[in-house]
């Protein structure tokens, strides 16, 4: 088995991505963790205050004195941020539209409220076309996706 001794210039190359992995965590651990404690700001670290736990066993009282424990003890209780809690639900209910005529052919083409519009054109600012189908159109917008059917 033939070994050949590394270099200056190959210990260099095996040792540089650890020496770049390290100094990139020295420098940026701290800008990382403020990040994260504005992103996470309605946490808390919670320490309880648990000073013993009494119990009896055969007549006998036992007292276990916890605050050693309790100091070494962190709770961080789960809490939901608000935006989370309250879902965004439209004030208003979604428009109605009228489809009065629906093309299709190399490009499809619908008429809805006495406009014409193709697959990707808004309907309004709130509500674009996804589809157009012999059957109906598919909305995508502030309500969801959502159908209007073609009645003829």
């Amino acid at each position: 088995m033939n070994i050949k001794k590394l270099g200056i210039k190959e210990l260099v190359m095996l040792v540089s991505p650890l020496i770049l992995g390290v100094s990139i965590y020295v420098f940026l651990s701290g800008f990382v963790k403020e990040k994260i404690s504005e992103i996470w700001s309605d946490y808390f670290e919670y320490r309880p205050q648990i000073t013993e736990i009494g119990f009896r066993k055969e007549q006998k009282e036992y007292r276990i004195d916890l605050s050693l424990i309790s100091s070494l003890i962190f709770v961080k209780p789960f809490s939901v941020p608000q935006q989370v809690q309250q879902k965004e639900k439209p004030e208003e209910p979604p428009p109605q539209y009228k489809i009065s005529f629906i093309y299709i052919g190399k490009n499809r083409y619908a008429i809805i409220d006495k406009k014409l519009f193709k697959e990707g054109d808004r309907i309004s600012p709130d509500e674009k076309i996804v589809r157009i189908t012999k059957d109906g159109i598919l909305l995508n917008g502030k309500w969801g996706e959502r159908w209007i059917k073609f009645l003829r």
